[in-house]
């Protein structure tokens, strides 16, 4: 399921490292955090993230999300509702 929500990416608008983290980290939380039921277990898990980012990636979980922990990605387009195929993005 992470990978699914990865492919519905358009690779033009993930052409830098960190955005592609944050996408990342995004669809990992979606998949896993979001069916557990603590919040000890769900800050348990985002260390498990951070560590993983830092080790393989050499990018800390803060570089990624900033002061938005709760990132929203949406295959939408705001600015009009009714186009077609619209990108999966960060949505600000």
């Amino acid at each position: 399921k992470v990978f699914q929500g990865v492919y519905l990416a358009q690779p033009h608008l993930y052409e830098e490292k960190e955005q592609l983290m944050r996408l990342w980290f995004h669809e990992c939380c979606r998949v896993f955090m979001d069916r557990l039921t603590t919040m000890e277990d769900r800050d348990k898990f985002k260390g498990v993230l951070d560590a993983t980012m830092d080790s393989v990636m050499q990018l800390r979980m803060k570089e990624i999300v900033g002061d938005d922990p709760d990132m929203i990605f949406a295959g939408i387009d705001l600015t009009n509702p009714e186009a077609e195929d619209p990108p999966y993005e960060h949505i600000h």
